[in-house]
């Protein structure tokens, strides 16, 4: 619950999820205005990265659109199930 909000009001983001493909690694795909500058891509490293357990990864994918559910719902988060 607490991701939904993490990003909101964050000038130039239109969408953002977050993927949890494995115990210890987060991707964090973001639908940008335009290209992330590095300035906001390492202020937003800190914001997720201050958040999550140390011995977690985070990864940026900056994206071109977030896939919405069958239903038309935007999903913020995905923990994704193991193999």
């Amino acid at each position: 619950m607490y991701f939904i909000h993490l990003l909101d009001g964050v000038k130039g983001i239109n969408q953002y999820q977050f993927v949890q493909n494995e115990l210890n690694r987060i991707t964090s795909n973001i639908d940008a205005v335009s290209e992330l500058a590095p300035g906001l891509q390492t202020s937003l490293q800190q914001r997720i990265t201050n958040k999550i357990d140390k011995h977690m990864t985070l990864e940026i994918h900056q994206v071109d659109g977030i896939k919405r559910t069958r239903s038309g719902k935007h999903r913020f988060v995905i923990k994704a199930r193991p193999n």
